[in-house]
């Protein structure tokens, strides 16, 4: 089926009315519920749907819904409607019908608002069936001059089983930028079908003859960058502006989340101007803006209040690389030099007493705790630090806390012997890791695949634990 849909939200050139009637807004539901946000704040199993279904259930007594007229844009195409959600679950049953057992409250409200402040003479029509009962189930069509806060009441439909072209000529109250249609459907525990169901919804207006003014338009900013997240970067956004501004105005850039969401707008920049014509504002992106590429800027006005199109912020905010720093439990000052590994990601640059160029010599500090720290900085170029801490005892020697156990050789190279010893042995690494673990009795421990370095080895004798320090070399 061909897409016959017809939207238009007016931003009208300067110059004067033709008294010609205008198309503010038009919408066959060809492309379904694209202008429309169906079953807000709704109630019971009948609510609104948009299809082409006209058949009904006549075994079970479920009318077929009315066919279209041939004036209808496209007769039988799609076509807003109640419908009764549990049938239409059960046996796809789809057309506009109501279930009187259910009562419902069902709202089909228009998403974005009609720009009307420059039209006079509105003119609302559309198509629709509503049979009902009176006062009781019924269907009833507002209008809203505040974008949806409040509504008010234009007529209300029942006891119409033919499709019914109806005509409305709005209040000059509604005469406003920020327009709204509403059609709700509300059933009691009577009525019959055909439902609530209408098509070619249109809104018409005649131009007024004063020059139309009002426009943010031709958004720019200036050449940014990529940059790291906690740094701060300056631009200019320019644009172009065309309305009856005071000298209260101030013109305000507002940047939206890094998805593109204006739900919570930062001001980045503003002045204080009532300039027609170019105007520049300088610009800041803070440190404090979460990482992403999808950043959108867009200025608005307070007097007269106006609002551009958004554009690309033309930013990315890298986030700052997750560096972490293991500390080192317990080394000699007797022990050699020690090659640090303990940072995350590996390839930074690691710092601290005792340490150069990535090695750390226990020799050169005093026994205790000595905080080192370790950064690393990404392919993006944004850097990021951890710090931790190394303990260095004071020790007279690398063997063993009991003379009785011997073992040997030391430094190793692939293995060691453990000589008047039989119990279980366990291996750490300086972080504390457990590397290397054997619960039945052993003599000769194999270390080859180890990497070099020190490491404590645990052995526990009549319940007591003993540590001995040895190197793999």
């Amino acid at each position: 089926m061909f897409n016959k849909l017809l939207l238009t939200l007016l931003y009208s050139s300067l110059g004067t009315s033709l008294l010609a009637q205008d198309v503010l807004f038009s919408d066959n539901f060809e492309n379904g519920t694209t202008n429309w946000l169906v079953n807000t704040a709704s109630t019971g199993s009948n609510n609104w749907i948009v299809n082409n279904n006209y058949t009904g259930f006549l075994s079970l007594g479920i009318n077929n819904t009315p066919a279209q007229p041939s004036t209808i844009q496209s007769p039988n195409g799609n076509y807003a409607h109640i419908h009764n959600s549990f049938l239409y679950n059960f046996i796809e049953l789809g057309n506009a019908v109501f279930d009187t057992s259910s009562p419902s409250n069902a709202n089909l409200d228009l998403s974005t608002s009609i720009d009307a402040s420059q039209h006079t003479n509105l003119t609302l029509s559309y198509w629709y069936l509503c049979a009902g009962a009176a006062n009781v189930s019924y269907g009833t069509v507002y209008y809203s001059t505040n974008g949806g806060s409040t509504w008010e009441t234009l007529t209300t439909h029942q006891g119409v089983s033919t499709w019914t072209q109806a005509t409305f000529t709005l209040p000059a109250t509604a005469n406003v930028a920020n327009l709204k249609l509403r059609f709700n459907w509300i059933n009691g525990a009577a009525g019959v079908d055909p439902a609530f169901a209408i098509d070619d919804v249109k809104l018409e207006g005649t131009a007024t003859s004063q020059p139309v003014v009002g426009a943010l338009s031709d958004l720019a900013v200036s050449e940014t960058s990529a940059i790291c997240q906690g740094n701060t970067i300056a631009a200019t956004v320019t644009f172009d502006a065309v309305g009856n501004f005071t000298n209260s105005n101030i013109f305000s850039v507002q940047l939206s989340d890094n998805q593109g969401s204006f739900s919570n707008p930062q001001i980045i920049g503003s002045v204080t101007s009532n300039t027609n014509g170019l105007v520049s504002i300088p610009v800041s992106f803070a440190n404090t803006l979460a990482a992403g590429t999808g950043y959108r800027i867009r200025v608005i006005s307070t007097d007269e209040f106006l609002e551009s199109n958004d554009i690309s912020a033309g930013i990315i905010i890298h986030a700052l690389p997750d560096v972490t720093l293991s500390s080192i439990v317990s080394i000699c000052d007797t022990d050699p030099s020690l090659v640090l590994q303990t940072g995350v990601p590996a390839g930074g640059n690691y710092s601290g007493a005792g340490i150069t160029s990535g090695v750390f010599n226990p020799a050169d500090v005093q026994p205790g705790n000595h905080n080192y720290e370790y950064s690393y900085t990404d392919n993006n170029g944004c850097s990021g630090f951890a710090s931790s801490s190394i303990t260095v005892e004071a020790c007279l020697n690398t063997i063993s806390t009991s003379s009785a156990i011997k073992i040997y050789p030391n430094p190793v190279m692939n293995s060691f012997q453990i000589s008047n010893y039989s119990g279980p042995v366990t291996i750490f690494d300086l972080v504390g890791k457990v590397v290397y673990q054997q619960s039945i009795n052993v003599s000769s421990i194999d270390i080859e695949n180890l990497p070099k370095g020190i490491y404590l080895v645990e052995l526990v004798k009549e319940g007591k634990k003993m540590s001995y320090r040895i190197q793999k070399k």
